[in-house]
């Protein structure tokens, strides 16, 4: 069992009784649990936030995966995502084992983004990367415009937190990056339920919830072109049959340049489970732009079968993930 820093797990990127059973509505991805013990409207602007204060529910120190509430389940779009999330994901490379990786991140708001999004095309979005200069290193936040640094919001500790389902019972501690560790195994099978819980903290209150890890996703990506004409096709192994509630999101990345910069673009699709999407011409050909593949740096690209639960921590959204991830490397360049 090899443990990596917390660090160098965000750095790659960016929960219980194990026999408690768990509601059908926490195993179909995307879906949104509302905290009815907690009369607290829905802070709509804070969204995978770490510094939120307010006091935590009554229920706060009762973070067993009984305590989820998985009350009034509501479809959430693919892009919508909480500034407050934890990921479980089992990651490989073709034809090698996976290795698993659990990165939790508390934003108290939402943090500085260093993608700008360009264009969008039914289920698929085109973004850019920012990268401009600072003379003045960010020493505690992301440099989004010449000389302008803006700060990292709270990366809140809601106390240990804690992940557990099929073969693993994990813990973390809070850490300066947040919560995470990575696994040389993959203790989950598909459709294992993963409770996720912490008992809250100063900062950030106590949240608990369950979401089921997708089957493993496999494709054949050797056949990829960037230079063809046309759209790009991507496919992979539908799910076994009678599989429910997962989506798969794939994500192409351009070149970083240098290290520390963003890729120069990025293209994104979140689509149901059928086995293909289709990335239009006009994104593909924008994103694959000769000069934005110098591979200086060259970071993988995925395709990501997920499911998602979201559930409330006070006025916080937390998202909850488990996700099997493919990763491989695509240049205009690859055979």
């Amino acid at each position: 069992l090899a443990r990596l820093a917390a660090a160098t797990v965000l750095a790659l990127a960016a929960c219980g009784d194990d026999g408690a059973a768990t509601p059908s509505d926490t195993l179909v991805a995307d879906t949104v649990v509302t905290d009815t013990a907690d009369a607290t409207a829905p802070d709509d602007t804070v969204a995978d936030t770490e510094s939120d204060t307010a006091s935590p529910p009554d229920a706060a120190d009762d973070t067993s995966p009984d305590a989820a509430d998985t009350s009034a389940p509501a479809e959430l779009d693919g892009f919508d995502r909480a500034a407050a999330s934890v990921r479980v994901a089992a990651r490989h490379w073709p034809d090698n084992p996976a290795q698993t990786v659990v990165v939790g991140t508390l934003w108290a708001a939402d943090p500085p983004q260093g993608f700008a999004l360009d264009a969008t095309d039914g289920a698929c979005r085109l973004s850019f990367g920012v990268n401009p200069f600072c003379s003045t290193p960010c020493e505690d936040g992301l440099c989004t415009a010449p000389d302008v640094c803006t700060p990292w919001p709270l990366n809140a500790s809601a106390g240990d937190l804690r992940v557990a389902g099929g073969a693993a019972d994990w813990s973390y501690r809070h850490a300066v990056s947040g919560y995470g560790a990575a696994y040389d195994e993959t203790p989950f099978a598909g459709d294992d339920v993963i409770t996720v819980s912490a008992p809250g903290g100063a900062d950030f209150p106590a949240f608990s919830g369950a979401v089921a890890f997708p089957p493993p996703i496999e494709a054949d990506v050797s056949g990829l072109d960037l230079d063809g004409d046309g759209p790009l096709v991507i496919t992979w192994t539908p799910p076994p049959a009678g599989t429910e509630g997962t989506r798969v999101l794939v994500r192409l990345m351009a070149d970083r340049g240098q290290h520390g910069r963003f890729p120069a673009s990025m293209v994104e699709c979140d689509v149901p489970d059928t086995g293909s999407v289709t990335i239009p011409e006009a994104l593909r050909d924008a994103y694959s732009a000769p000069e934005l593949f110098t591979c200086g740096k060259c970071p993988a690209s995925a395709i990501i079968r997920y499911r998602r639960t979201r559930v409330r921590a006070g006025e916080h959204d937390v998202d909850l993930w488990a996700e099997s991830e493919l990763t491989f490397l695509l240049t205009p360049w690859t055979p």
